[in-house]
């Protein structure tokens, strides 16, 4: 191929060189086209088109429709893979030696992914079969389990990958029944959304908690914990029987949105920003919100409001 570049004439008066996309059939690069082309909409379906159009149907979080499409093609970059741009690196499983680092050998064979998989409730006929590729494996595993058995399965081989990668780069292992909860209990985080309107802080928190709420229902979740750090709305929605303002209407409609979860609570969570922020949420959710006090205010707030300062 570089031999057949190298030669090509390179005309005095010839056209203009040219940017071209070869996924597009006019040679035409835009963004839109590299996103669709990212999100496997026009093309890198090939042979498993069919597998693909299905699994792009299931309601789980993009990142596991990202990373069984890394699966899928070949792509993640496991040491067997590296090897070849790399000389330094080793060959075999780095949690078990037991073999060369592929695919089916982090996520299936290695000791620790298999008990992971047993522990959830794998089908054995998939734990059995030999596979040379772990596409083979998903399109298995699609024809062999239910929609929701299928989906969890996703979720195990993502924690699986994650403890690979903290056993490596960071030193952290883990047992297995430990990965195995951690596929069941997703966080989903880092939404931003803008409204343009002016708002209390405690409505804006409340309006975010609304907005996660919604987000949610569709992944049909069991048990879910909503995790806020603004503690007057979380107080007052562990209280909101006893709350007969505007405020606590609202509380009330979240409230009854969580009865499309089979259990759902809401907890506060410190963000660390400051001490003195993170104090004063600490003390109003201990005290239920109760506080009041203006000028004079106690010394160890002050004293922490100083130290921030400084």
């Amino acid at each position: 191929m570089v031999g057949r570049i190298c030669d090509i004439p390179i005309l005095p008066h010839g056209p203009s060189d040219r940017v071209v996309w070869f996924h597009n059939v006019h040679g035409i690069y835009t963004t839109k086209l590299a996103y669709f082309w990212l999100l496997l909409k026009s093309i890198g379906y090939g042979q498993h088109r069919f597998f693909w159009k299905l699994f792009w149907k299931l309601r789980v979080l993009p990142k596991l429709h990202v990373f069984a499409w890394q699966i899928g093609n070949e792509l993640l970059s496991k040491n067997s893979k590296i090897l070849a741009i790399k000389y330094n690196v080793v060959r075999e499983c780095s949690r078990c030696r037991g073999g060369d680092e592929t695919l089916i050998q982090a996520l299936k064979n290695c000791p620790k992914a298999r008990d992971v998989l047993i522990m959830g409730g794998i089908d054995n006929r998939l734990l059995n079969k030999k596979y040379e590729l772990y596409i083979d494996c998903l399109k298995d595993s699609m024809r062999l389990l239910d929609k929701k058995a299928f989906e969890d399965f996703i979720s195990t081989l993502w924690n699986i990958w994650n403890d690979r990668n903290n056993a490596i780069f960071r030193g952290k292992k883990e047992d297995a029944r430990m990965i195995w909860e951690r596929a069941h209990d997703f966080l989903l985080c880092g939404r931003a959304i803008f409204i343009d309107k002016a708002a209390n802080p405690k409505w804006a928190k409340l309006d975010a908690l609304l907005v996660g709420i919604q987000l949610t229902q569709p992944l049909n979740l069991d048990k879910v914990i909503f995790k806020a750090d603004c503690a007057c709305t979380v107080t007052r929605l562990c209280k909101h029987k006893d709350d007969i303002t505007i405020f606590g209407y609202r509380i009330k409609k979240v409230r009854e949105m969580f009865d499309s979860f089979s259990k759902a609570k809401v907890k506060w969570v410190n963000r660390w920003g400051n001490k003195a922020t993170d104090f004063l949420c600490k003390w109003s959710s201990s005290n239920y919100c109760n506080m009041l006090f203006e000028i004079d205010y106690p010394s160890d707030i002050h004293n922490l409001v100083i130290v921030d300062a400084i």
